[in-house]
């Protein structure tokens, strides 16, 4: 059965494209509520209020949960699927002094990049009645299935969901990548969509610090000290802040009045507890700075010798960015368990789910 154009302005399609089948219902499965550090493993259909690990087929497990009352739930979803690889994927660990491993994953698909559009698609459509109306929804990819995904999701959620390409750089150019006769592709794609078109992120914008520049004296270069408060602070133009704005900010100490009457706006230059003066720069849609370095850089107690695995930093910077404390996120993969992790962590609900 063909599946019907129902968004022509936008459409991905390949010879012998299916609708998915219907998903069977749940019967069963096992249930891993996890609260704090105590993990208790229930026998029954339904995950509890709290956290949740869901140890089932993810398609399954979607519409099993639009069915029983998860719709509208989610404030972000976010999904790390297999990348079209064409190969098998492990996990390394060593316990007390034994080497282990076992297999993670497989990421080979019949038919190539049809086969795996083919088995990833429905489980995106599937994700999307989870969502709540402010939402965001992240799909995390590489150069093999960007493109493809890109065009999928404009025609699920409308291009007007589109908010961002995020390019996360995963790694170094070096070894054989650096020696190919191409550019290193040393970088992932996360794909950013409101689930409306007027859907605001629910976090904060994410901003980076550096050191701030100082002068022969030590003191920040091209800032001024303000004798009052004995803070330093540079000048920018009043801009389009109305008078009223200009009011309060005159009340905060926040405005300079040139000789001449016209008004200045002081932003205070940021100083950490050690005393270092620091800028606070809003972040661009290329992230590679120090706070999402690669995992190689982690602690030794974050690498799980998972195959993928993406650092805490990474989705800590997510997390803070579309959600708040108390949300719920959903990762339908769940893998070395990173987005549970770091939810837990910032004190978000969460629910994930691997077979």
């Amino acid at each position: 059965m063909t599946r019907k154009r129902t968004q022509p302005e936008v459409w991905l399609d390949w010879p012998g494209r299916e609708v998915a089948p219907p998903a069977p219902a749940v019967p069963h499965w096992r249930l891993d509520e996890v609260s704090g550090t105590k993990p208790t493993t229930h026998s029954g259909p339904a995950p509890a209020d709290g956290n949740a690990l869901l140890a089932a087929d993810n398609l399954v497990a979607l519409h099993w949960l639009a069915d029983h009352g998860w719709r509208g739930q989610f404030a972000l979803g976010y999904i790390d699927p297999p990348f079209a690889m064409g190969r098998d994927l492990q996990w390394q660990r060593k316990v007390a002094g034994t080497a282990l491993s076992g297999p993670a994953y497989s990421d080979r698909w019949q038919g190539g990049l049809a086969g795996y559009l083919q088995a990833w698609l429905p489980r995106l459509e599937a994700m999307l009645p989870l969502l709540r109306s402010d939402a965001t929804l992240v799909v995390h990819a590489d150069w093999r299935a960007t493109a493809a995904l890109r065009v999928a999701l404009d025609a699920m959620l409308g291009p007007e969901c589109f908010r961002n390409e995020v390019i996360w750089r995963r790694a170094p150019n070096l070894g054989r990548q650096a020696a190919s006769h191409q550019l290193g592709r040393v970088h992932d794609t996360l794909l950013v969509y409101a689930r409306t078109p007027r859907g605001r992120f629910r976090g904060q914008l994410p901003r980076r610090q550096e050191p701030w520049p100082l002068t022969a004296a030590g003191t920040p270069k091209g800032a001024r000290l303000d004798p009052k408060t004995g803070r330093w602070f540079t000048l920018a133009p009043r801009g389009d802040y109305t008078d009223a704005s200009i009011a309060r900010l005159q009340a905060e100490g926040r405005v300079h009045t040139s000789a001449s009457g016209t008004h200045y706006v002081r932003y205070f230059v940021p100083q950490g507890p050690d005393g270092q003066w620091w800028l606070d720069k809003p972040l661009g849609s290329i992230w590679d700075d120090d706070a999402v370095r690669p995992l190689r850089h982690a602690p030794p107690a974050e690498r799980l010798g998972y195959d993928t695995q993406k650092p805490e930093g990474l989705l800590q910077r997510l997390l803070e960015w579309t959600t708040r404390p108390g949300d719920w996120v959903l990762d339908p993969c769940a893998g070395s368990g990173t987005t549970a992790a770091v939810a837990e962590r910032l004190g978000r609900r969460w629910l994930t789910i691997d077979a």
